[in-house]
């Protein structure tokens, strides 16, 4: 089973995007490559929202979903070193 790195927040905001951006062509006349494109990432948003998982975020080592429970609440980002690549850069983005 894949361990949840997507938090609820981000999940729900995943989930509301995909299915916006499912929308879109139906609602507007977009070209078919366009339409491809955007059903593409409206599936990958929606799939990975209802499933708490994202690959990208394990392969950059971010992890939204305990970062709710932490003293900082849902309004930090915490950047691993890893992510920049440079020790020094690594820290917490407040979102406040």
């Amino acid at each position: 089973m894949l361990k949840k790195n997507v938090g609820k927040q981000e999940g729900r905001m995943r989930m509301m995007l995909g299915v916006i951006l499912l929308a879109l062509p139906r609602m507007f006349l977009f070209p078919v490559w366009a339409t491809a494109v955007t059903y593409v990432f409206g599936l990958v948003a929606l799939i990975t929202g209802v499933l708490g998982y994202c690959p990208a975020w394990q392969l950059f080592g971010i992890d939204t979903c305990h970062q709710e429970t932490s003293k900082g609440g849902a309004n930090q980002i915490v950047i691993p070193a890893a992510v920049s690549g440079h020790p020094e850069l690594k820290g917490t983005i407040n979102l406040r």
